[in-house]
């Protein structure tokens, strides 16, 4: 029977071609666009969930209040994971993960050729690969970072520098304030695109004790604010109200104070909720899936309302099917069966269309997603659920509609226009043209604030300015360096800062009017230049 509907759902496609184009291209248009508001929906809420102990590795963060002023410190002190494993039973392992902020010079001894400035450079502990699940190529998780100055390098370093070689057992030169040499012990897989853990190379935390520059780094001897992201992995996910009471205990003791608060932040919150309780990311997430939502909405009331509006047309076919003792079920079932034919039709075009669309998508975010999370369980899971919702609700109204015809008024030319389905094709109609000017509005709003964002004059000037990353090693070379930049043809002015415009800054505090007051005061280090070459008065 099935076969036999499918049969006649392919020849009603046939005959009525460019219906059929219509019918099929609008709804694959509607679940495209779907399609990729859940790819970067469902990529974003995937974030470090691929890790095994994910739902038990807990990131800590400090907060304090000086004069009224809270600050947020998501970096702890070397000793704080060492420190509070030994104090809170619940803990059963930590680590602590160094970022190197300066872009460091990458070199391969044997090949001069191959140096390159790199980023994405940690300094970890041993246990890294234990505590999380980044895959090595080569190597043991439990011996590539024990030794000073080991390396652990991706698969995409380990071509980039020595080709098809093997690596392990070669070194590099790093240099960042100094040159050092490091030896490769293991080479791990790229790190997927839905980590907030980001690295190119890894370097072993017992290097830092063996480095001069580094000692400013390691001095704390108390749970505090300092450079290293501390991840807790606990004996149990429960147990995270507990650890924080502990830690919070330890804190106020060893600080006489409770003004300063530990947070846990479970690793699994941390890219949505990175800004310290800021809900902003997880409130856009909201918004996506509601306007997928009405854009598949309208989608497939488009769809619907075509398909009963040629009713009429279908109303003959009805009739001397019902008259030759015909069901209402069975033609609810084949009119069922073409609208799941024209569903899956558009399903797949739709899906065509995402994929030519991915690219300059996710260009447009400036975001990345791997091709193997294109294949997860997560985004098949969802492309199915998409599919089934689209061909449930593609066939009910039109099989319902359509299968209802009284064949008596059919062959008498009497159908009524309820019948046909005019009162509920108006009321599509509405609500089509309501969601498209509501979602029109919202885009032209959304336009306009972003161009008030960009065009609004902040008092620096913008134009013709571009940021070039300079290294430290630059030394006593640096000033002649800026005289060389300065004088090529089309450069006007050249100033230094030490961090990126709007991407960082130092903070110092200063003494109030009180001795005990301590006021905060972000600082940017910049030189003599910076304010004319960027018109600040």
């Amino acid at each position: 029977m099935i076969k036999n509907y499918i049969k006649i759902a392919l020849r009603n496609l046939l005959r009525h071609k460019l219906f059929s184009l219509i019918n099929i291209s609008g709804l694959a248009i509607g679940l495209a666009v779907c399609m990729l508001i859940m790819l970067y929906v469902a990529h974003e809420h995937s974030y470090d969930k691929f890790h095994k102990n994910a739902n038990r590795i807990y990131v800590l963060n400090e907060h304090f209040n000086i004069n009224g002023q809270q600050l947020n410190i998501e970096n702890m002190s070397y000793v704080s994971g060492p420190m509070i494993q030994q104090s809170v039973s619940n803990v059963s392992n930590y680590v602590r993960i160094k970022k190197v902020f300066k872009d460091p010079v990458v070199e391969n001894p044997e090949l001069k050729t191959a140096r390159f400035s790199e980023n994405k450079m940690l300094y970890a502990d041993a246990n890294f690969f234990n505590v999380f699940s980044f895959k090595l190529i080569s190597g043991l998780p439990s011996d590539v970072l024990i030794r000073p100055f080991s390396l652990v390098i991706s698969k995409d370093m380990a071509k980039k520098y020595f080709g098809t070689q093997d690596p392990i057992g070669k070194t590099l030169k790093i240099r960042t304030d100094s040159t050092y040499l490091y030896h490769i012990t293991g080479v791990a897989e790229n790190v997927p695109s839905n980590s907030s853990i980001e690295f190119n190379f890894i370097a072993s935390n017992s290097s830092l004790i063996q480095m001069t520059e580094a000692a400013p780094l390691l001095k704390s001897q108390s749970i505090q604010g300092g450079s290293f992201k501390t991840y807790l992995l606990l004996k149990h996910p429960q147990d995270s109200d507990l650890v924080k009471r502990a830690i919070q205990l330890k804190l106020d003791a060893d600080k006489n104070t409770d003004k300063d608060k530990v947070q846990l932040v479970a690793l699994a919150d941390t890219h949505l909720n990175a800004n310290f309780g800021d809900s902003s990311n997880t409130k856009y997430l909201k918004v996506f899936p509601f306007v997928a939502s009405l854009i598949l909405l309208l989608a497939l009331v488009n769809y619907m309302s075509l398909s009963t509006a040629r009713g009429t047309l279908r109303a003959k076919e009805v009739g001397v099917r019902k008259v030759t003792g015909a069901s209402r079920w069975s033609l609810a079932m084949q009119f069922y069966t073409e609208s799941a034919l024209f569903a899956l039709l558009s399903f797949i075009l739709g899906y065509g269309i995402c994929y030519l669309l991915k690219t300059s998508f996710l260009n447009a975010l400036q975001l990345k997603i791997d091709s193997s999370f294109l294949y997860s369980n997560t985004v098949l899971l969802s492309l199915s659920g998409l599919l089934v919702l689209s061909i449930l609700i593609a066939g009910t109204y039109p099989s319902i509609v359509l299968s209802a015809f009284k064949p008596t008024a059919i062959l008498k030319g009497k159908m009524s226009k309820q019948e046909g389905g005019s009162v509920i094709r108006k009321v599509f109609t509405t609500l089509q043209f309501a969601i498209s000017v509501g979602l029109v509005i919202c885009g032209i709003i959304i336009d306009r604030q972003l161009y008030y964002f960009r065009h609004l004059d902040t008092g620096v000037n913008r134009e013709n300015v571009i940021m070039i990353p300079i290294s430290q090693n630059f030394g006593k070379q640096y000033q002649s360096f800026k005289s060389d930049v300065k004088s090529l043809a089309g450069i006007g002015k050249v100033a230094t800062a030490h961090y990126p415009m709007y991407k960082g800054y130092d903070m110092f505090f200063m003494q109030g009017e009180n001795k005990d007051q301590n006021i905060a005061m972000p600082v940017l280090s910049v030189d003599e230049d910076f304010m004319s070459a960027l018109n600040i008065s």
